[in-house]
């Protein structure tokens, strides 16, 4: 009983020593990253894996790929990320029509997460994509399959070689407005061009490219992680 005792007050140590080091925000997304994993399955592209849904709230996956997603404004040193809801009519706050924010000050991935670079998200565009009409192929938004499969795959279950984004829209850099949903997706990089834009991939009906957009336009954010 008393080594049981003992080892109990070992691990609530433990506990307390972990949380100290982490800190309270660090505690909370390693929380999050082991309750809630990626649901979808991911690709491998050039060694770098990607995430098969988007990020959703901070530090969490969303549960779907067909999930309209929070958006975010690049950086995050001068107040925060801006997390803003995908729906439309919804009042928006605290919107920052500028954004000069030279790097991201804090991560707003799951833990073992992070953004694409623009070298990555390009190599995601060699790999292979086609656009897909809302339910078409198991998908209730518009958006795009990338990958070996990205002619063929379907969701949810057959997404073998595959990932979908969806059009999920974005927000517009001065007012926060929410613009083209279901008809465009902005999905941004971790690479600044310079002081006030960054590097974004740009997916719709036919198209998939890099564009350099301002960083406080609001976009979408699909994660990956080194093999």
């Amino acid at each position: 009983m008393k080594k049981e005792i003992k080892m109990r007050k070992v691990f609530k140590l433990f506990v307390i020593v972990l949380v100290a080091s982490l800190g309270f925000s660090g505690c909370a997304s390693l929380i999050k990253s082991f309750t809630n994993p990626d649901p979808l399955g991911t690709i491998v592209v050039n060694n770098v894996e990607w995430a098969g849904v988007n990020v959703d709230v901070v530090w969490n996956l969303a549960s779907s790929p067909n999930k309209l997603t929070h958006f975010y404004q690049w950086g995050g040193s001068s107040g925060g990320h801006n997390p803003t809801s995908p729906g439309d009519g919804i009042p928006v706050t605290n919107w920052k029509s500028e954004v000069t924010d030279s790097k991201w000050a804090t991560s707003v991935c799951p833990i073992g997460w992070r953004m694409p670079t623009m070298a990555e998200m390009k190599a995601l565009l060699t790999s292979g994509y086609t656009w897909a009409e809302a339910n078409t192929r198991g998908n209730t938004i518009a958006g795009m399959f990338f990958g070996t499969r990205n002619k063929s795959a379907m969701l949810p279950d057959d997404m073998e070689g595959a990932i979908f984004l969806p059009a999920c829209g974005y927000r517009n850099n001065i007012d926060g407005s929410l613009m083209e949903q279901g008809t465009i997706g902005r999905y941004m990089t971790s690479e600044a061009v310079n002081s006030t834009e960054a590097y974004y991939l740009t997916i719709s009906n036919g198209k998939a490219l890099i564009e350099e957009l301002p960083k406080a336009t609001g976009a979408t954010i699909r994660v990956v992680r080194s093999q």
